[in-house]
């Protein structure tokens, strides 16, 4: 998928620089070349945090094994993941039918993938999330617990990385073709839809690196945070 995701966000970029090329013809002006010539090279650079960082988080989770008290907690979450997928789908489909939208639609399976791959990563922890859950299930505190379920969703987000980079990148290209379409048509509400494509484009391609540094920053605060419920803990033993 790594290389799916390249090759998306240097045709995204290129398709969003033919939308900049054409607006630029029709309204007689040369300003919107350079954000064209600008799409251009920026495809070339995205290539590099693109295929680097596309799957390093999705590595660094299967190396570093993370500590839970219970199961129940991330399969109540999965189950509740999935009702939102089921309903967001259904949801998308009807106010797709009843209102002729398309955009209800892309909503509705936009809801479907995200919340379905949150269920299926949930539901299976030990091997999609890399969980070992310990034995001593009752020693855990509420501090602790939620601090599980802080690594949970960070590494949950992580994970969703390759396959949310690769959805942007494939709506802002086709956004960018279906914009340059409307203004060839003379439809100048398509001028709205290229810079919405833009930002598309550009976060698919940022997407990895900045969830990665997200992720080791958020991570930092959450082992400083587990550092101080070991002090305390060994505190408290101690005084006993």
């Amino acid at each position: 998928m790594s290389l799916i995701l390249v090759w998306l966000v240097l045709a995204g970029c290129l398709a969003n620089a033919l939308f900049y090329v054409v607006m630029s013809i029709k309204i007689d002006t040369l300003s919107t070349m350079w954000v064209a010539l600008g799409l251009a090279v920026t495809g070339a650079v995205l290539h590099f945090p693109c295929s680097r960082f596309s799957y390093a988080g999705t590595r660094l989770v299967a190396a570093t094994p993370c500590r839970m008290s219970t199961a129940g907690l991330t399969e109540s979450l999965g189950l509740f993941c999935l009702l939102v997928a089921l309903a967001g789908l259904l949801g998308g489909m009807y106010i797709a039918i009843s209102e002729e939208s398309v955009g209800a639609l892309l909503t509705g399976l936009s809801i479907f993938i995200s919340s379905g791959f949150s269920a299926l990563c949930l539901l299976n922890p030990r091997t999609s999330l890399n969980l070992q859950f310990s034995e001593e299930e009752g020693r855990a505190s509420a501090g602790e617990t939620a601090l599980s379920l802080w690594y949970v969703l960070l590494r949950l987000s992580l994970l969703y990385v390759p396959t949310g980079a690769v959805l942007s990148a494939l709506a802002g290209t086709l956004l960018s073709l279906w914009a340059c379409l409307g203004l060839m048509k003379s439809e100048w509400t398509a001028m709205m839809q290229g810079p919405v494509a833009t930002y598309l484009v550009v976060g698919a391609g940022l997407y990895p690196l900045l969830m990665y540094v997200t992720y080791l920053l958020l991570s930092l605060l959450a082992e400083i945070c587990r550092a101080i419920f070991d002090i305390a803990r060994n505190t408290q033993s101690a005084e006993e």
